[in-house]
């Protein structure tokens, strides 16, 4: 399956995925289902309503202090 997935990869289109059927949660899936401008924004949020990240343990959005 992971070869197949990287096979796919290069041709997707970029533009989405439902992360509630991924099984594993990799950053860059995360950031590349929610799309740069959404991701930054969820990241915004969750600095201000979860500094500390908490709530890490499904599609985790590191708080934007924390972004490099």
């Amino acid at each position: 399956m992971r070869s197949f997935w990287r096979v796919l990869l290069p041709r997707a289109r970029g533009i989405g995925g439902y992360l509630n059927a991924v099984s594993e949660l990799e950053e860059y899936r995360v950031r590349a289902s929610y799309g740069p401008a959404k991701y930054q924004r969820l990241a915004r949020t969750k600095a201000i309503y979860d500094p500390e990240n908490v709530f890490h343990h499904n599609a985790d959005i590191t708080p934007a202090r924390a972004l490099s």
